[in-house]
């Protein structure tokens, strides 16, 4: 393939996107779980001209993205199966949703503005950070929440194939969102005890959640700002996508707090991707794009983490991968 090709190729990646951004808005996949179906009974489902919808669809189709039909029904693929509200392999519906939102989108316009200036793009267009943001638009933080949940219903998996956590005494989950970790954790931890810990109106989500599961009994639901403090006494901290939403110092201070918070022994966890510092690895590469254009946050080699815990009294006792693009650095006190 000629360069020029190849290039036009990634340039025109975003209509990839944004198409698989719509075809999860109009819920596709799980209209298809059932089995194959036309463009007019998809487009009476969804509320779209069937015609225009045909077009979106067989787009997708080209990109394995569900399958096109001789008979003209389009079906699922297991490419698909991820935009399944609760796919069993874990779902990136919410995701999916959310990526697709102009308050993710826009910033990306400018990220040369971020360049020059070291601003985050997004705090430029909205004279607010995502988080003060959110905090004022309920339906934006909807569709965040629902994205983390997400995530981490997929990352929870991975997470406990990896790790082997203690089965008794107390996990902290900081910034554990609707705390569908902590659950994963617990699930497999019968004897030990959680304590999912976010800012107040997260944490209200969290209780609607996880109030009527196995595992709240033996769940602790705290708000806070990790900035100020952590909850004290865990056994065993964990930090998963939260410090790549933060410069160092910011993420420091995260990881001081959960070391002056741990019992003796204790182990603080931080779950992300590793940026590779040799010319593999694009995934982690380009989020770390992201959380400069939107957070002001970044992504980081393994090196990098190991200076970070150092800067917070900790020593990088050993790196952990995963079933997914993420891995387990686990921190004790130096």
């Amino acid at each position: 393939m000629p360069a020029s090709t190849a290039l036009l190729d990634m340039l025109y990646s975003f209509e990839v996107s944004r198409a698989i951004c719509v075809a999860a808005e109009l819920d596709v996949a799980e209209l298809l779980a059932e089995g194959p179906r036309t463009v007019d009974e998809l487009g009476a489902a969804t509320g779209t001209q069937p015609p225009l919808l045909f077009r979106l669809l067989r787009a997708l189709a080209s990109c394995g993205v569900f399958e096109q039909r001789d008979d003209g029904r389009f079906a699922m693929t297991a490419l698909a199966e991820p935009l399944r509200r609760d796919a069993a392999g874990g779902s990136i519906y919410g995701y999916a949703r959310y990526v697709g939102q102009p308050f993710v989108q826009r910033p990306w316009e400018h990220l040369s503005l971020t360049l020059r200036t070291g601003q985050p793009a997004f705090e430029r267009m909205f004279d607010a950070s995502l988080f003060e943001h959110l905090a004022s638009n309920p339906q934006a933080a909807e569709r965040f929440n629902d994205a983390m949940s997400s995530h981490t219903t997929h990352d929870a998996l991975a997470v406990v194939g990896a790790y082997a956590f203690p089965e008794a005494g107390t996990i902290v989950d900081v910034a554990g969102g609707h705390g569908a970790l902590i659950e994963a954790i617990l699930n497999e931890t019968p004897a030990a005890a959680g304590i999912l810990f976010d800012q107040p109106q997260v944490i209200t989500g969290a209780r609607d959640r996880l109030g009527d599961s196995a595992v709240a009994d033996r769940c602790q639901f705290v708000s806070g700002d990790m900035f100020q403090s952590v909850p004290g006494g865990g056994d065993v901290y964990i930090l998963k996508r939260t410090l790549h939403d933060w410069d160092d110092d910011h993420a420091r201070v995260v990881l001081e707090n959960c070391r002056e918070a741990m019992r003796p022994g204790g182990r603080i966890l931080v779950v992300e991707m590793i940026i590779d510092p040799g010319p593999g690895g694009h995934m982690a590469k380009f989020y770390d794009l992201m959380m400069l254009v939107i957070m002001g946050g970044r992504e980081r080699t393994e090196s990098e983490f190991g200076q970070l815990f150092a800067s917070a009294g900790l020593k990088l006792s050993r790196t952990l991968q995963t079933g997914s693009p993420l891995s387990i650095m686990e921190g004790v006190a130096a």
